[in-house]
């Protein structure tokens, strides 16, 4: 019979934890109840003020942490793969949490190909909390797009939603240690243009959790725009050079691009109009509508221009806004 090593390869979990006692045990549980059969659970702790170190020692028997002074999310995960002994990673952040059958699907995917595979991705489930009712509910992906697709299209890609080779981390130097934001996106453009191998698997089975606790990304909107259009930039360049860029990576990469124009209009107006420049050159005007670029607003964008049709959808929403209040106010003064 073959052994473990060969048929079920250790898989290391990697958990870097800052403040995340509220999360942290279902995290952990979610590790520990996984169906494949050969995990380790590996936590460094960056440096928390809440209870999470207690938290872990309740789990010491069954997990492996480290405590270390604060130095930052990519630090921690670097000092988590250094620490690895898996064939393969997969990292979680401590408030987010897999289903039991995440590693397993993901590591049938690598033995079930045909061909070698460095890297499995997968879409994420949205667990909001920030509504009155939580939702859940997966990430839309086009089962029938290549990684270069999916990366302008931006969503599919997360370290959570990846299952990774070790040794191709450590090929690239892991997690670039100063990266503000868009972290995993940065590493993942290096894995692309490096030249290792994706392979796509179309079953969401980790929870990333939408909380009040900003994220990175979400308390600097517009810096997280910029990078994610640099970002995407230089993958144009890389397939163009390769003579790989297709109609499809131009329709994705247009799309992208008006969707962060609108968003970082209202930061910065110049930089959005750029970006509205290189979507309309890339033709988005002539690619399916959007919910960023329903029909109205690309007939209203060919009359007057992105920067007056911006500011004339802003104009809209704010009249809306203050409808639904005086409505809201009648309602009430009716009610008395």
């Amino acid at each position: 019979m073959p052994n473990m090593a060969s048929s079920h390869p250790l898989v290391s979990v990697l958990v870097p934890c800052f403040n995340a006692a509220p999360w942290l045990r279902q995290c952990l549980e979610s590790c520990l109840s996984q169906t494949y059969p050969n995990v380790e659970v590996l936590v460094i702790d960056d440096g928390s003020t809440d209870h999470s170190v207690g938290i872990l020692r309740e789990y010491s028997d069954r997990i492996q942490f480290k405590s270390v002074p604060n130095g930052g999310a990519c630090a921690a995960r670097n000092l988590l793969l250094q620490w690895a002994r898996g064939e393969w990673v997969q990292y979680l952040d401590a408030d987010d949490y897999l289903l039991d059958h995440k590693i397993e699907m993901q590591v049938s995917a690598v033995r079930n190909s045909a061909d070698a595979v460095d890297i499995v991705y997968s879409p994420l489930l949205i667990l909001n909390e920030n509504d009155e009712n939580p939702t859940l509910a997966p990430v839309k992906v086009d089962p029938n797009g290549d990684p270069f697709y999916h990366y302008f299209c931006w969503g599919p890609f997360s370290s959570t939603g990846i299952l990774c080779r070790r040794s191709v981390l450590l090929q690239i130097g892991g997690w670039k240690d100063d990266q503000p934001c868009c972290q995993e996106h940065e590493m993942i453009l290096r894995l692309l243009i490096g030249g290792f191998r994706f392979q796509f698997v179309d079953q969401a089975a980790v929870v990333y959790r939408f909380h009040a606790v900003e994220s990175i990304s979400r308390k600097d909107p517009l810096r997280t725009m910029q990078f994610r259009a640099s970002f995407c930039d230089e993958l144009q360049q890389y397939l163009q050079n390769q003579d790989a860029y297709t109609d499809r990576h131009a329709v994705a990469q247009a799309s992208g691009r008006i969707g962060m124009a609108r968003s970082a209009f209202p930061h910065d107006p110049v930089f959005a109009c750029r970006l509205a420049e290189q979507a309309t050159r890339g033709g988005f005007l002539n690619i399916p509508p959007t919910p960023a670029t329903a029909l109205l607003y690309r007939m209203v964008y060919r009359l007057i221009g992105f920067q007056r049709t911006e500011k004339l959808a802003a104009f809209i929403r704010q009249s809306r806004a203050v409808a639904k209040v005086h409505f809201s106010r009648s309602i009430q003064d009716a009610n008395h």
